[in-house]
C-alpha cells in the first residue's frame, strides 16, 4: 500500500511538471495587435483578434504591407494560414515580459517612428562605415514625393569627416556606403530631396538625407564633412 501511495505521488509530480513546463495559456487577446521581431522571423506581424479567436494576419517588410492570412490559435499552438494557402504551424507559442515566442523566434511590441529613426542613427553610427559622431538633435527640410511641398522634420544627425587629399569626389566612397546601409534597411531613393549636395532617401514616414559640406575654395588637405540626418514626416 505504502509503495501504491509512493508511485501515485511520484506520477502526480510527473504530471505536474509536465504541465508547468508548457507554461501558461495564451489567448487571442494576449497576440492581438503588432509585433516586430527581435530574433529570427518576420521583420513585423500584425495580428487582428476576431470574435472566434483568430482572424486576419499581416506581414511587413520595411514598413511595406507584403503578404496576408489569416490566423487561429488553439491549446498554445498558432497556425497561420496565408492567402496563396500555404500555411505555419507554431507549435510552441508563449509570451514573458512583453515578449512574445513562436518556437525559435522572439518578438516584442512595435517601436516608435521616433525610436525607429534613433536605432537607424545608432546603427549607422555603429556600422564601421566611418568614425561617425553620435546622433545629436537635428533639423531638415524634406520635400514631399507627392505634392512638392516643403517641411521642416525635427531628428537626428550624425557626421564623419575626411581629410581631402586630392578632390571632393574622396568623399564618394563613404557617401556610397551610407547610401547602401540606409537601401539595406529599406529605404528608397526620393527624386524630389536631391540636390547638389544633397540626396534624400525614404522608408513609409521616416526620411533620411545624406549631405556633403565642403568649402569650394578649399586647397588639398582640408577637411570635409558627411552628414547622415534622419527624422519623420507627421
Amino acid at each position: 500500500m505504502r509503495k501504491a501511495a509512493g508511485l501515485a505521488s511520484a506520477f502526480l509530480v510527473l504530471i505536474t511538471a509536465w504541465t508547468c513546463g508548457r507554461g501558461p495559456a495564451i489567448t487571442a487577446k494576449d497576440l492581438s495587435g503588432g509585433w516586430e521581431a527581435i530574433e529570427g522571423g518576420r521583420e513585423a506581424i500584425a495580428l487582428e483578434a476576431g470574435p472566434a479567436g483568430g482572424a486576419a494576419f499581416h506581414e511587413y517588410l520595411h514598413d511595406r504591407l507584403i503578404r496576408t492570412g489569416a490566423w487561429r490559435l488553439v491549446r498554445n499552438t498558432l497556425t497561420i494560414v496565408f492567402a496563396d494557402g500555404t500555411n505555419k504551424v507554431y507549435a510552441r507559442v508563449g509570451l514573458e515580459n512583453g515578449v512574445l515566442r513562436l518556437d525559435g523566434e522572439r518578438y516584442r511590441r512595435p517601436r516608435t517612428l521616433d525610436q525607429k529613426a534613433r536605432d537607424l542613427a545608432d546603427g549607422l553610427a555603429r556600422s564601421g562605415i566611418a568614425a561617425f559622431s553620435a546622433p545629436e538633435a537635428a533639423e531638415f527640410t524634406w520635400a514631399d514625393s507627392v505634392s512638392g511641398r516643403t517641411a521642416t522634420l525635427k531628428g537626428l544627425k550624425i557626421a564623419a569627416s575626411l581629410v581631402i587629399h586630392k578632390d571632393f569626389s574622396e568623399l564618394s566612397p563613404l557617401t556610397g556606403a551610407a547610401a547602401r546601409f540606409l537601401s539595406d534597411e529599406g529605404f528608397a531613393l526620393s527624386e524630389r530631396n536631391i540636390t547638389e549636395i544633397a540626396t534624400g532617401y525614404e522608408r513609409g514616414a521616416l526620411k533620411a538625407l545624406v549631405v556633403t559640406r565642403t568649402d569650394p575654395e578649399a586647397a588639398a588637405g582640408s577637411t570635409a564633412w558627411v552628414d547622415v540626418v534622419v527624422g519623420v514626416a507627421r
